[in-house]
């Protein structure tokens, strides 16, 4: 299981996501914007997406906080994780 997600120290919607994947418990891997432009930069171009948090699980791009959440919310996040 890997997930990505790409972040920023000064963005609440980050905050709460970093405290939704340590409520499941689960691994994953921080990449701070605010100190990494040019990795900013990639992702923008990857995704479209301006904004951070931008979240990956195995490779796919599940969005931001609001779609996290919302997958949780489903009981769909749990699965995409590989929580039982």
């Amino acid at each position: 299981m890997e997930v990505i997600m790409y972040s920023n120290k000064r963005c609440p919607y980050c905050q709460r996501a970093i405290a939704l994947l340590n409520e499941k418990n689960v691994k994953f891997d921080i990449i701070e914007t605010s100190d990494n432009p040019e990795a900013f930069e990639e992702i923008k171009a990857k995704t479209g997406w301006k904004t951070v948090p931008q979240i990956f699980i195995n490779g796919e791009f599940v969005g931001g906080f609001d779609d996290i959440n919302a997958l949780d919310k489903d009981g769909k996040l749990d699965i995409k994780l590989g929580i039982k």
